[in-house]
């Protein structure tokens, strides 16, 4: 099932181009450096691979190559590069700025020297990107003060399936005055590099906890070559940070973990000050690259598990074939939980034994009761075994055999046969929006940092309640069996008139919420019982119409709206798309679908 969607991108409004003021000079670094969020510095080339600081604002591109001095994260291969007009009182994460280029991969075999086999990320300068003339265009540098004149240069990078790392980029300062730049900071280039040795954790592994599902304080250590690094110690277990980080003395550094019942993958990461962000001008201490350890496997076990005693009884009542009979099942400590299985070994009055089981009970602890009036005329033989829900904890116990004779019922009762049969029912999802009755998000408005066009759009009017009339999709299952089911999102580009696309990606279902029918076997409590799962996909900050990832309704395959682990009737479900879209979008009127797919089993 399709809906189009359709917007507008408006065209920004020219501005006039501010420089700064001629004749400033820095002797030190920039008042806000070191700036939060960087993590290495940028170094620019010209065609033929010899490093520039200085050019003209018109130049395109305004440099050959740019190479980070930090590795991007694992996974990346892109890197894009951005301009940001620094403001006094803002943090650099609140600053105006835009892409000046496309995202090249790397490495890029084809660029000169070293920087055709370096694996740090190296970006692609093409006559097609923004000059330096278009940033100070779109955002004039008007300040009177330190920040007069000022714009910083940032790296990110990205991969297949994740955005950009706006988290953690490298940078660097440049400085106009009139139709030239100058580059007036960087961080250093060339960290001194580190290795870290995790020490052997104490005590040694396995280790066995006192009680079932305790825990085991472990002591760690770690050592940080060379021992002049400055910075601190974060352990790890896996990914997740094991306490604070713990400063470095003299290439050393301890902590103690609490580690749960498990097996637990140790490491540590030595993180030198200032995050080689530092200025070698102006501050001469060395800074030292990150390092990580080898993982250390560690396992805390569970003491061995609790026996168990398990006691039947039986109470046969008339003591005739297909009357009640009552067996009760006593199981100790009475703290185990579990369930009870009653097997019956039969040998009737004429015919060859059978063994069966008669039932396996509910979940429970204590005592069991399970009473039938199906046993038949004869001898038999019945043993309870507990079998405990957690293993670990408790052991498996039967009891002893409890033989009994059943006699024949003074009354033979008589047999009646009866059939029925139930069909197989239909699976359906539905959406009111088709190409003549498209969802319109409108004309996408410019965000306060000039970065993206957004728009948002409710899909679906929430509440709907006894219909269905008004919800974005909705799922009809009428088919026998309580069997689950999934719905998934896959959107399209978006395709512009005249021109210009928006890729898939860019599209997102956020704050997705049923509207229940009275009556329906979906209902409220189908949330809290964990019987009906809903999914988050928020709209990739527009990302540009070649990316191949995967993020919100894009990419290759179906994204997970809601699923369902059984009940039949209707349900209807509304939320927020939302469209993003980068700055570099065309003007125009755009259109694209989304398919919507019912898959059970």
């Amino acid at each position: 099932m399709r809906f189009r969607l359709k917007a507008v991108v408006v065209p920004l409004a020219a501005t006039a181009i501010l420089v700064g003021t001629a004749g400033i000079a820095f002797a030190a670094a920039p008042p806000y450096e070191p700036a939060a969020g960087s993590i290495g510095g940028l170094i620019f080339y010209n065609s033929s691979g010899a490093q520039v600081t200085t050019g003209n604002l018109a130049d395109d591109p305004f440099a050959a190559y740019v190479q980070a001095t930090t590795p991007g994260r694992p996974g990346d291969d892109k890197a894009t590069l951005f301009g940001f007009l620094p403001k006094n009182g803002q943090s650099p994460g609140q600053w105006s700025g835009e892409a000046l280029t496309a995202s090249p991969v790397y490495p890029n075999a084809g660029a000169p020297g070293q920087l055709g086999t370096t694996s740090l990320p190296v970006l692609t300068g093409t006559s097609g990107d923004l000059t330096l003339e278009d940033l100070i265009q779109s955002f004039p540098n008007t300040a009177t003060d330190s920040y007069a004149g000022l714009y910083q240069l940032r790296l990110e990078t990205s991969g297949p399936g994740q955005s950009a790392n706006t988290a953690a980029y490298d940078s660097a300062d440049i400085v106009i005055s009139g139709s030239t730049w100058t580059e007036v900071y960087s961080a250093d280039a060339s960290p001194t590099a580190t290795t870290t040795t995790l020490g052997t954790p104490s005590p040694a592994s396995p280790v066995t906890v006192g009680s079932f599902g305790g825990t085991q304080s472990v002591n760690l250590s770690a050592t940080v070559t060379p021992a002049t690094a400055v910075g601190t110690v974060q352990f790890l277990d896996g990914a997740t940070p094991v306490g604070s980080p713990v400063a470095v003395a003299s290439g050393a550094a301890s902590s103690t973990a609490t580690l749960a019942v498990g097996t637990h993958s140790l490491s540590a990461t030595f993180i030198p000050e200032n995050a080689g962000t530092t200025n070698p001008v102006t501050d001469p201490t060395p800074d030292f690259t990150t390092s990580t350890s080898s993982a250390t496997s560690y396992e805390v076990d569970n003491p061995a598990a609790g026996s168990t005693s398990t006691l039947l009884s039986v109470n046969t009542g008339a003591g005739a074939a297909l009357s009640p009979v009552t067996f009760t099942a006593t199981v100790a400590p009475a703290a185990a939980a579990g369930t009870i299985s009653l097997v019956d070994v039969f040998t009737p009055t004429s015919g060859p034994a059978s063994t069966t089981t008669l039932t396996t009970t509910a979940a429970g602890a204590g005592t069991f009761t399970y009473t039938t009036s199906a046993l038949g005329t004869g001898s038999h033989s019945v043993t309870a075994t507990f079998n405990p829900t957690a293993p670990a904890q408790y052991a498996t116990s039967s009891s002893a055999a409890q033989a009994f004779a059943l006699t024949a019922p003074l009354y033979a009762p008589a047999v009646g046969n009866i059939t029925a049969s139930i069909p197989a029912g239909t699976l359906l999802i539905t959406t009111p929006y088709t190409p003549t009755a498209p969802l319109n998000l409108g004309p996408l408005t410019l965000n306060s940092t000039g970065t993206e066009f957004t728009g948002t759009v409710a899909f679906g009017v929430a509440g709907s309640g006894s219909s269905t009339s008004t919800d974005g999709i909705a799922v009809t299952d009428n088919r026998a069996g309580d069997l689950p089911w999934t719905a998934s999102g896959l959107a399209s580009s978006l395709t512009g008139s005249p021109s210009g696309s928006i890729n898939g990606e860019n599209v997102g279902l956020t704050n997705v919420s049923p509207d229940f029918i009275t009556g329906n076997a979906l209902d409220a409590a189908s949330l809290t019982s964990g019987n009906l799962t809903l999914f988050e996909n928020p709209a990739a900050n527009g990302v540009s119409p070649a990316d191949t990832g995967s993020a919100g309704l894009g990419g290759t395959a179906a994204h997970q709206i809601a699923h369902a682990n059984q009940g039949e009737g209707t349900v209807g479900f509304d939320g927020l798309i939302t469209l993003i879209a980068p700055t570099s979008t065309p003007a125009g009127a755009y259109a694209g679908t989304v398919t919507f797919t019912i898959i059970g089993s």
